[in-house]
């Protein structure tokens, strides 16, 4: 993300930071269907607070050499400098380490999920539940002692504010070292939903282990992996159009949208469906679901719908780490689409 702001805009809030703040937009804004993000990354160096950054790149990353969570002050911790960085980085994490995070981590990754935008503008309440404590555990996951949860309204848009949100806070993590996992269904949700406290109005489509990696990724998750092709992606044509759906986009012609849209053709997905489908079309890209059977419930809602706001993160935040300004619109452009896609939400640059 991106932008220039005066300071007369911005306001103190807890955030990423052990002992300081970090300034931030209130927000986020949302004026007849458009989103302005509401917070802007700050480059500068470390002092008592942590800090987002203006200039080409989102979140301090982790520094593996030094203790986790703290660098002394005046020094900088930048070894992943753009979004697409952390997104090609970034992979589904099975085997973890068995250490509980370090205070000083934990406390960052608290204070980060105080506020975390979405540009519908629907709360996502997130919190951090001790596996052993709570007695959480997931059959697919090993050495894992933290999991992230969250929950949103049953509302329209609920399911892609969720995502949107949700993997905010994945990239975040990946910025600190820490690795996850999108489950939707390979967990006791029940005891999810208790420990969370879910309300009759809410859904909590997913939860992720949280955590180091292990050093070693167990046989199981290295199966799983393999099964679900999880390294691979779909052609770039095969998922973005050009005007219409009956002319493929290529990366040549998509111009300064190849990237934003490569990232979303690198994010995950509920068994790597990959769902989405992007028209281009005069300088806006037109977000639309391919709908698969099997995939909506009414404790989860419709994860695809999920995997959309994934993808609209994706796009978002690399257009902006890009220096670009996209719009957030609920406007369909009433374009001819197949029968088993639906439009969601376009991004307009202007």
């Amino acid at each position: 993300m991106r932008g220039a702001g005066s300071a007369a805009h911005y306001t103190q809030i807890p955030l990423l930071s052990t002992t300081g703040f970090a300034r931030v937009h209130p927000g986020p804004i949302c004026l007849r269907g458009e989103y302005t993000m509401p917070f802007h990354f700050l480059q500068e160096k470390w002092r008592s607070a942590a800090v987002y950054r203006l200039d080409g790149g989102l979140f301090p990353g982790y520094n593996k050499e030094k203790a986790p969570g703290f660098d002394p002050p005046g020094e900088r911790r930048y070894p992943m400098e753009h979004i697409m960085e952390l997104v090609r980085a970034r992979r589904s994490v099975r085997s973890f380490d068995g250490q509980p995070l370090p205070p000083a981590l934990r406390e960052q990754m608290e204070g980060f999920l105080a506020q975390v935008p979405n540009p519908y503008d629907i709360p996502v309440r997130f919190c951090l539940l001790d596996a052993a404590e709570r007695g959480l555990s997931s059959p697919v996951i090993t050495g894992e002692t933290l999991y992230l949860a969250a929950r949103v309204p049953r509302v329209e848009h609920g399911e892609e504010a969720f995502g949107y949100s949700f993997e905010t806070v994945v990239l975040f993590a990946q910025s600190l070292g820490l690795g996850t996992t999108w489950i939707g269904g390979t967990m006791n949700r029940g005891s999810f939903e208790r420990a969370i406290g879910l309300k009759p109005e809410e859904r909590m489509p997913c939860v992720s282990p949280l955590g180091r990696p292990a050093a070693k990724m167990s046989l199981r998750e290295a199966l799983m992996r393999k099964g679900a092709k999880a390294d691979s992606r779909e052609p770039f044509e095969s998922r973005f159009f050009d005007g219409d759906f009956g002319k493929p986009l290529t990366e040549a012609a998509a111009g300064v949208l190849r990237e934003p849209l490569e990232a979303v053709r690198l994010a995950p997905s509920a068994v790597n469906r990959q769902p989405w489908r992007v028209v281009v079309k005069d300088g806006a890209a037109h977000f639309y679901e391919k709908r698969t059977k099997g995939f909506s419930s009414d404790a989860a809602g419709d994860l695809q719908k999920v995997d959309l706001g994934i993808a609209l993160c994706h796009f978002d935040l690399c257009a902006r780490d890009l220096g670009q300004r996209p719009r957030f619109l609920l406007e369909d452009p009433g374009l001819p689409a197949p029968q088993d896609c639906v439009y969601l939400a376009s991004f307009v640059l202007d």
